[in-house]
């Protein structure tokens, strides 16, 4: 009897295990615990991506990253919940929570805030958790604050699969170490032969 006990007793504790680990994994990171969007891999590797200029020293990328995107949008956008309270934005109001949250529930880093023309907020980057298979996450803010209903969510691996090898080396930082990125071998193979070829 006593052996049962143990065995179940352990059986339990497995079981109990295994849910803690798969809550982790998909629950949100802690906004105390996100890491800077510098660290993000495209951040690392790219000094320009498409439209995007991610050539600032990692110091600028602090100065305008936030904890959280309601943070980023109370701190850029002040009167964004009163414009959503009112008659003209109110169908946008569930939209834009529900992307906050669903942002809020996959990122790892900071927001970082892009700023496009006048200095206004045009872009929202932040870097997905890994089990999401995503490398970057962007958001776009139209001029009269229309959040996007979507999450633009790019992989590098397809980024660096659809790219040709000069637009890959003119966008990418001259100092990179590749190889130490951690990415898989046909995107690492790619990136290699783009940062070595003549053109």
């Amino acid at each position: 009897m006593k052996n049962r006990i143990k065995k179940l007793g352990g059986i339990i504790a497995i079981l109990l295990v295994t849910i803690a680990c798969s809550n982790s994994s998909t629950s949100a990171v802690a906004s105390e615990k996100r890491e800077s969007f510098a660290e993000n891999i495209m951040v690392k590797l790219f000094k320009e991506y498409g439209v995007y200029s991610f050539e600032q020293p990692k110091e600028y990328f602090e100065k305008n990253e936030y904890q959280t995107l309601e943070e980023l949008l109370d701190n850029e956008v002040p009167n964004w919940r009163k414009r959503l309270d009112s008659e003209w934005y109110k169908s946008e109001k569930e939209g834009t929570f529900k992307v906050i949250k669903e942002a809020e529930e996959m990122t790892k880093s900071k927001f970082f805030v892009q700023r496009g023309d006048y200095n206004e907020p045009k872009y929202i980057f932040f870097t997905p958790k890994e089990n999401t298979g995503y490398d970057l996450g962007e958001m776009y803010i139209s001029s009269n604050f229309s959040l996007s209903r979507d999450i633009d969510k790019k992989s590098i691996k397809d980024f660096v699969k659809k790219s040709s090898l000069y637009l890959l080396k003119v966008d990418m930082r001259d100092s990179v170490d590749i190889k130490s990125l951690g990415l898989d071998k046909e995107t690492t193979d790619k990136l290699l032969e783009a940062q070595n070829s003549n053109q």
